[in-house]
């Protein structure tokens, strides 16, 4: 599940500095690592027709690139000069808990994937306007890529020192460009150990080099830096140890567990929003709290959970500990009545899954508390609730009459309300 708000939300910030750094004027003076060509791309149509073109998938093998680099489907991906979406809709599709972002500098290429996106079914996919010496990103990201585009940037030493700040610590960047000896391409190529040689300079480092491509090369590139060996198969056995504990028998309906389409959407949502100080009420025996701690994980947050039930929260830290997510958890036991009051915050995720009778009191006491674009899901609502009067009818109204406050709700498993906050 996407937040349609905050991706809108995204988009219009990240429209709006980049438009404004787009005035900015290239130093003067030429630098060695300057663009080997300049040139617009204008004309939608056209390079429509050109990128799009099904013969390109003859020797491009986007599935290929794609399947390479989308080593999971929670990733945060950057395609700088993402044109008519030839790769960025691939990715959207192969990354369907992660968020893609088109970045490029010309406003028509923008609107068209934009459209694009919306028109193909892609609610995780937003395109932006980059300035040329800067994408401007929205938030931090997993992978950067670049397919024929890396010749086109200006100073691309210090552009791709800079770009380290937009990034996650682990985050790869991957060139795709035209070998010098290839017939195909423009005429302005660099060489492979050109690239490799700026991205030094950068303090990059080559981890991976394809050659699977017939008229292109393919490296990757992670932040010399940074400390990433062994990160894929540390994040891999996690995966197991986790889908391990939730597939097995333990969460009985006694002791009030989510279903797992519950638990799932909750993740999507924290992963897709990159949701990082969560807050949940209620964790019997963490079947939710798995869920939860296991996005957050990948998003590098944390969360604060309570249960009143003594029995229920010694059993829930055993399979946190199980599962290998204790260090993402902080698990509290007490009176959530007492205890969601003293409560400093900020969150930008909260799933209530308690007393029923205090869900309004919850919302009043954590809704300050709550960031603009966060999310509080409350479990157990839903239209169908609704018909039967009661608490859930109430809670409803109540939580359409805020102001700032918009409520989509997910009738599938137990029912849940994910209620966004706006901008004041």
């Amino acid at each position: 599940m996407v937040s349609r708000y905050l991706s809108k939300c995204l988009f219009l910030w990240a429209f709006a500095v980049s438009a404004t750094a787009t005035a900015q004027t290239h130093q003067e003076g030429q630098h060695h690592d300057d663009a080997t060509a300049r040139h617009r791309f204008t004309d939608t149509e056209k390079w429509a027709d050109r990128f799009e073109n099904s013969e390109r998938d003859a020797w491009q093998l986007p599935d290929s690139v794609v399947a390479t680099l989308a080593v999971r489907g929670d990733l945060v991906i950057v395609d700088i000069g993402s044109a008519t979406g030839y790769f960025p809709v691939r990715f959207a599709r192969a990354c369907p808990a992660g968020r893609v972002i088109g970045a490029d500098i010309e406003s028509e290429m923008v609107w068209y994937l934009n459209e694009r996106s919306r028109r193909e079914g892609l609610p995780n996919l937003v395109s932006i306007l980059a300035a040329p010496n800067d994408p401007h990103l929205p938030m931090h990201v997993d992978l950067v890529f670049l397919c024929n585009t890396y010749h086109h940037i200006d100073n691309r030493i210090d552009y791709f020192t800079r770009l380290k700040d937009q990034m996650r610590s682990d985050g790869r960047v991957a060139v795709v460009d035209f070998r010098p000896s290839s017939h195909r391409g423009p005429p302005h190529k660099l060489a492979p150990d050109v690239v490799e040689s700026e991205m030094s300079a950068a303090g990059y480092a080559l981890v991976e080099s394809h050659d699977f491509l017939p008229d292109q090369y393919f490296l990757v590139f992670e932040d010399e830096a940074g400390d990433n060996a062994g990160a894929g198969k540390g994040n891999a056995d996690l995966d197991a140890r986790v889908k391990k504990v939730l597939d097995s028998d333990r969460w009985g309906r006694g002791d009030m567990n989510v279903p797992a389409v519950d638990g799932q959407t909750v993740y999507d949502i924290i992963i897709e929003n990159r949701y990082t100080q969560a807050l949940e009420i209620g964790t019997s025996t963490g079947h939710s709290t798995i869920w939860i701690a296991w996005a957050l994980s990948k998003t590098g947050g944390k969360l604060i959970t309570l249960e009143i039930d003594e029995r229920r929260h010694r059993e829930a830290l055993e399979n946190f500990e199980e599962a290998g997510l204790s260090e993402f958890i902080d698990a509290r036991l007490g009176d959530a009545h007492e205890i969601v009051p003293t409560l400093e915050g900020p969150f930008d995720f909260v799933f209530s899954d308690a007393d029923k009778n205090w869900y309004k009191n919850y919302f009043v006491a954590l809704l300050p508390k709550l960031e603009v674009g966060g999310c509080y899901a409350s479990h157990n609502v839903s239209e169908r609730g609704r018909g039967r009067g009661g608490w859930v009818s109430e809670y409803l109204d109540f939580l359409s009459s805020l102001p700032d406050v918009e409520t989509t709700i997910d009738e599938r498993g137990g029912g849940l309300a994910m209620s966004y906050k706006r901008p004041e």
